[in-house]
């Protein structure tokens, strides 16, 4: 008799095969689909926290002209004539100051400070400053020229254009107090192009924040660089030796005031955390399911603590 060994065929259908197929296919597709997710999270979350904290709110910066120079503390005793603020123009063109620009020390129209507009005519070139000094004899002693405009507080150059009072917004005459103050720059329909404050003004019209280095005599307020507009005041001016009418040329440690460093955004370090935690989560439980264990401890905590980091330098920065 002979023995025939029974032999079990497994034979694959064309069907088992197309759904082992589309099972690999599947799951490289889920692990993608987390990954993409846990990438979702990592923009999501810092955004929608920040965003609900107020952080991040973008505030309209002047594109046309800019205050960048405000010496409020004037050396002229009692009168202190040489206060002056200087305007430069960032654009490519020419613009033309009247009717439409006032400059002023009132920040709320009706108000008991002052507010002035440009004499007919006036302009002011692409790339150039102008300078107002609210006496221009006084200005004049003290930096050996005289102003483009003045607000002629005291006595009147007869050759250097005044400025008129506008008498819509606030009718009093320009003086700015050492204590704190603010600096406005009217455009069309009184709309404020760019304001600065200092001291302890509170005031917040046009995006104001931060707090703008001392800049008593003889020092001044100046935009660094010049045209940075953050609405910053700690960010963008620091305290110097005036040079009106033109951009300072040299930066020195006895001349300018160093800005104070930053206070930590904790509101911007936890959401970057909670970020990378819940994407490293993802990662760990569903992208590197199969991996080895050392690749998916690895590989999400590498993406959790990187992302923790730019959490910390966003809050520096």
């Amino acid at each position: 008799m002979i023995f025939q060994p029974k032999c079990r065929v497994f034979a694959e259908t064309p069907q088992q095969i197309r759904g082992y197929e589309m099972g690999a296919s599947g799951n490289f597709l889920r692990r993608v689909g987390w990954l993409l997710l846990s990438v979702l999270l990592v923009v999501g979350i810092p955004s929608s926290v920040m965003l609900h904290a107020g952080i991040g709110k973008i505030e309209a910066a002047s594109t046309t002209l800019l205050i960048t120079e405000v010496c409020y503390d004037g050396t002229t005793p009692t009168t202190e004539g040489d206060e002056f603020v200087e305007i430069y123009n960032m654009t490519g063109s020419s613009i033309n100051l009247h009717p439409d620009y006032k400059v002023g020390d009132e920040e709320t129209q009706g108000e008991g400070e002052g507010m002035y507009e440009f004499p007919s005519g006036a302009s002011i070139g692409a790339g150039t400053f102008i300078v107002i000094a609210k006496n221009a004899d006084e200005f004049n002693s003290r930096f050996g020229f005289l102003p483009n405009y003045e607000f002629a507080v005291g006595s009147d150059n007869a050759s250097v254009p005044n400025m008129t009072k506008y008498t819509t917004w606030a009718s009093r005459s320009w003086g700015l107090r050492n204590d704190g103050d603010e600096v406005l720059l009217l455009g069309s329909g009184d709309t404020i192009v760019d304001s600065i404050r200092y001291g302890d003004s509170t005031f917040t019209g046009g995006g104001l924040t931060g707090t703008a280095p001392n800049a008593a005599e003889p020092q001044s307020l100046q935009r660094s660089p010049v045209t940075q507009d953050t609405d910053n005041m700690t960010d963008d001016f620091v305290a110097g030796s005036p040079t009106p009418g033109s951009q300072p040329t040299a930066i020195t440690l006895s001349s300018f005031t160093a800005r104070s460093p930053k206070p930590l955004d904790w509101v911007k370090v936890i959401a970057f955390t909670l970020a990378g935690l819940v994407a490293a989560g993802l990662q760990y439980f569903w992208v590197y399911e199969d991996a080895p264990r050392w690749l998916r401890i690895l590989a999400p905590s590498i993406f959790a603590i990187s992302l923790i980091l730019i959490g910390f330098m966003a809050a520096r920065g």
